[in-house]
């Protein structure tokens, strides 16, 4: 007898309950059964929230999904899977209210995982993202006759075909409309603050509108389908940073970079692509672009070039802001045109042979100086004021990459072109983020080397001119 509670317990002879009430073994152990499986998939519904296991192996979709439930569905959590095995052992451990997969993976891909539910005989609904033809809706409608409840989201989709597949799958409403598209996204807050402006192109909505739900807390978004949208939008609204796709009908991203340094010198230009190589990263560099993102990309790596350009594009309105204030400006601008200043060239590289080939070609042009390192070069560059640094990347001790940003550093507006032998888009896309102007590859032509150099040197001039 228990003081506690006052009652005893009594052990039972075996059979005793089936004799006391016949069928009671059975319905007890049903219940037991019960009790498992309710243990098993968590509370009822009605009393935790909405759980959404999303599996693609591309980041960004994975964000597109989360920032449009997160922004659409309130009580709703979702559970993000790069890896389809990871993703595979979660499921069968425990089910969620809805599974979002992509179809196309690595070793496990979508197709395969909702046959293995089907084996399971699971009953929450599952959307799988897919890019083929007809032959996909007999294989929805089989997987039905199996029992799975599948819907096919057609790739690429838009957000709203998005939320329309989660509303119909979770038979539940969005609690916020989407966004509407043709307007910019701008800060709600009491005290507003000034926000970069970034414009989007891209032919392809869902890579516009993964970008919009990653990044509408962060500047103004603006978005454009083709590059003579970007344009006006560009024109119209004083765009800090554009990030562009290259690959587009019409107008290519590399002639939309070109013609927006035309129109706006200022502005700061990502380029985005799924097609690397090392001609457009070359014209890219050339052209201006501040950094190189290859699809699909890593969203910690775009947030980062995204905030580097706007810092860059701020303190470079800073710096005008300032110089048009200037009283002594005009005196500068007439001291430089009159007296017509030579410019400083700086050549680095650990063979004498090409450092003497600069000296001849450029001596009548230019005053010269030569390095047959990186260290020599830092120095030469922080006693005589250099304006360009035609440097090697192949070179011991200290490498052209590891001197561009060390020469950056100590004088942001030097100009700096790279030379080497060996051109790959590793060395190009890194020539491209640390502020390189150029890339030229040896054995180098004496023509695009000099126009290359006098480039460079306008651009210091007008630099100086606004200083």
């Amino acid at each position: 007898m228990s003081k506690n509670n006052g009652f005893a317990l009594m052990p039972r002879p075996p059979g005793a309950l089936e004799k006391a009430e016949p069928g009671a073994k059975r319905i007890l152990s049903s219940m037991v059964t019960d009790t498992l499986a309710l243990a098993k998939k968590g509370p009822p519904r009605s009393q935790r929230p909405l759980r959404i296991v999303s599996v693609d192996d591309e980041e960004v979709r994975l964000e597109l999904v989360e920032m449009t439930i997160s922004g659409c569905f309130k009580g709703v959590t979702v559970q993000s899977f790069q890896d389809a095995e990871e993703a595979w052992q979660e499921l069968s451990r425990t089910d969620p209210d809805l599974l979002i997969t992509d179809d196309i993976m690595g070793n496990l891909n979508g197709d395969e995982i909702v046959g293995r539910l089907a084996d399971r005989k699971v009953t929450y609904p599952i959307i799988v993202i897919n890019g083929y033809g007809p032959e996909r809706d007999q294989w929805v409608l089989n997987c039905v006759k199996r029992g799975v409840d599948v819907t096919l989201l057609r790739a690429p989709y838009s957000c709203e075909s998005l939320v329309r597949a989660l509303e119909s799958a979770l038979r539940i409403p969005r609690d916020l409309a989407t966004p509407d598209e043709t307007k910019p996204i701008k800060n709600q807050t009491k005290t507003p603050k000034p926000r970069g402006k970034l414009l989007i192109v891209d032919d392809e909505d869902t890579f516009r509108q993964a970008m919009r739900l990653i990044f509408k807390d962060e500047y103004d978004l603006f978005m454009a389908g083709d590059g003579l949208a970007a344009i006006e939008l560009a024109e119209q609204n004083d765009i800090d940073v554009v990030v562009t796709n290259i690959c587009m009908p019409g107008m290519k991203g590399i002639e939309l970079l070109e013609r927006l340094k035309f129109l706006k010198p200022d502005i700061e230009v990502i380029i985005a692509t799924a097609y690397e190589t090392t001609d457009t990263l070359r014209q890219a560099l050339r052209l201006g672009a501040c950094d190189y993102i290859t699809k699909p990309f890593d969203v910690l790596a775009m947030r980062a070039a995204i905030s580097k350009a706007m810092q860059h594009r701020r303190r470079e309105s800073e710096i005008i802001a300032a110089r048009k204030q200037s009283s002594s400006n005009m005196e500068k601008v007439a001291d430089l045109t009159l007296h017509k200043r030579c410019g400083k060239l700086l050549t680095v590289d650990d063979e004498d042979t090409l450092r003497q080939s600069m000296r001849v070609i450029f001596q009548d042009e230019y005053d010269v100086f030569m390095a047959g390192n990186g260290l020599t070069a830092i120095e030469l560059a922080e006693q005589n004021d250099i304006d360009v640094v035609v440097t090697n990347i192949k070179m011991p001790e200290m490498n052209g990459i590891e001197l561009l940003e060390r020469l950056k550093s100590l004088k942001p507006d030097i100009e700096v072109i790279m030379l080497t032998a060996c051109e790959t888009t590793d060395f190009i896309r890194q020539a491209l983020r640390l502020g390189a102007c150029d890339y030229i590859t040896k054995p180098f032509e004496v023509a695009p080397l000099r126009a290359a150099i006098s480039k460079a040197m306008q651009h210091r001039t007008f630099s100086r001119i606004k200083d």
